[in-house]
């Protein structure tokens, strides 16, 4: 059953008899929701997460900075506007750790960009601030983005600057300090048309991804992957290769427990033709050569013909599978996410060039999209498959660009849960699939949003806990945060 809890107001939905039909044991959950938040006029917001025993929101609305803090039961406790030293700054990124949460933010002056570190208590009390680093304003060219280490001690700021080559600023989070700055130049390689993915680890080393243009590139190199060490001079260039392949999905992960770079995606035998199956490179940093063949591995036959399609004989479309996510084994094996994704447009191609700009619906995304089955793949650390399972769900909506759907994966040492709407749409009710090591698993309804106004994007969530997950809610330009605890 699941205790929902609103405004200090608890109501009980059962879903004893479905559980108990199922063979399920009867588990409770507590849903706690804020009050409604209005962000029409808000640029963007973040879910800092948990401080102490506070959780705190962030809202962007240009000019003004607002920070609200939430208790347990996310009953609004405070609310206030952060000041700066300019009225018109750019926010970089916001860090939440366990006892106090920092903003990282940037203003030009003159011929300059000046980034600069806040760091605030639950109580939005300026605890320190700190200069960080400054770039010539004619160099940059992009806005930096930024990634946080798995532990979030380090910041990573990245952007590519006139010039094409890669600039990478590493932040030390517990002294708000510069880690290290280095400008990357790596020939041979279109920093903007190329660049994939970058990440940092706990000790502030990091590893860049490139991916080689498939249509205009026909050698075995299908990318390269860069690691730089704070302490190096030097990048280290491994290339990545493999024959008669064509690459998709591209993920690039590291296993902080096991010290190893996980490289993985789907392949296909033509640029735009069915997927045949995935690669997976899964070695520790000490392993890597300077070149690396990637390993290639099909899509089981019987997952294709019968536990895709349910029906037997008939051959599934694998087109539109894509790997979603990589989560690790304590062995130092992984698990491959993989998510049946498809768009389809409902408009003639030719009719943009003649929409009227003055007309809402010439805007409007016109799109379908299709979120359905998820395929996991549990590989050991010499790339063996231990086991395989599909976990069947089926999403459909239009025009908002899939926010809603897909799944979160809520990580525990003994399970995991995926935690997914059954429909798109206002009256919904929400599922999971938990997981346990072996594959075994079980599906369960958690909650129904029915007279509650919520629309919940998953894909946003973040975990508070072993056994907390908070999701935001998004209607009609409201903003409701929903705390569910396990």
């Amino acid at each position: 059953m699941t205790i929902i809890n609103r405004h200090n107001i608890k109501y009980l939905f059962a879903f004893i008899g479905t559980l108990v039909s199922m063979g399920f044991p009867v588990m409770a959950q507590e849903v706690s929701i804020s009050e409604d938040l209005s962000i029409r006029n808000y640029f963007a917001y973040d879910l800092i997460g948990k401080i102490n025993d506070r959780i705190v929101l962030y809202r962007d609305r240009g000019f003004e900075k607002e920070v609200d803090v939430y208790n347990s039961s996310m009953e609004l406790t405070i609310s206030g506007f952060l000041e700066f030293e300019k009225r018109k700054v750019l926010t970089m990124g916001t860090v939440g750790m366990d006892s106090v949460f920092q903003i990282y933010y940037g203003f030009a002056e003159k011929d300059s960009f000046h980034i600069y570190g806040r760091r605030y208590n639950e109580k939005l009390v300026l605890r320190d601030s700190a200069y960080i680093q400054s770039f010539k304003k004619n160099d940059l060219r992009k806005r930096f983005k930024y990634s946080l280490s798995e532990d979030r001690s380090k910041t990573l700021f990245f952007t590519i600057s006139k010039n094409e080559n890669l600039h990478i600023l590493v932040v030390d989070n517990d002294s708000l300090r510069t880690m290290w700055y280095k400008e990357v130049i790596v020939e041979g390689i279109n920093m903007n048309r190329e660049f994939r993915e970058i990440l940092v680890t706990n000790d502030g080393k990091v590893m860049v991804l490139f991916e080689r243009d498939k249509f205009t590139k026909r050698d075995d190199l299908k990318g390269n992957l860069i690691i730089i060490y704070p302490d190096a001079e030097i990048a280290y260039n491994i290339k990545l290769m493999t024959d008669e392949k064509f690459l998709k999905d591209l993920h690039l992960a590291y296993d902080e427990f096991n010290d190893r770079i996980i490289f993985a995606g789907q392949y296909s035998n033509k640029v735009e033709g069915e997927q045949k199956g995935y690669f997976l490179l899964n070695k520790s940093i000490d392993e890597l050569y300077n070149v690396e063949d990637l390993e290639t591995y099909e899509f089981p036959e019987d997952l294709i013909t019968e536990d895709l399609s349910r029906k037997k004989r008939k051959r599934k479309d694998l087109k539109y599978i894509s790997l979603n996510e990589i989560v690790h084994r304590a062995d130092g094996g992984v698990l491959l996410f993989f998510e049946m994704k498809r768009e389809f447009s409902r408009r003639n191609p030719y009719s943009g060039a003649y929409a009227r700009p003055d007309l809402e619906f010439s805007q409007r995304g016109w799109t379908d999209y299709y979120n359905d089955d998820i395929i996991i793949f549990s590989v050991d650390k010499n790339n063996a498959v231990d086991w395989t399972e599909v976990f069947y769900k089926k999403q459909f909506s239009q025009d908002d660009e899939a926010i809603y759907s897909s799944f979160f994966i809520m990580k525990s040492p003994s399970q995991l849960r995926l935690i997914y709407n059954d429909e798109i749409k206002n009256n919904n009710t929400v599922s999971e699939y938990i997981l346990d090591p072996a594959g075994v698993n079980k599906r369960k309804s958690i909650l129904s949003t029915k007279y509650e106004k919520l629309r919940l994007r998953f894909i946003d969530a973040i975990q508070l806990s072993a056994n907390s997950v908070l999701v935001p809610s998004e209607r009609n330009y409201t903003l409701n945060l929903v705390k569910i605890t396990f």
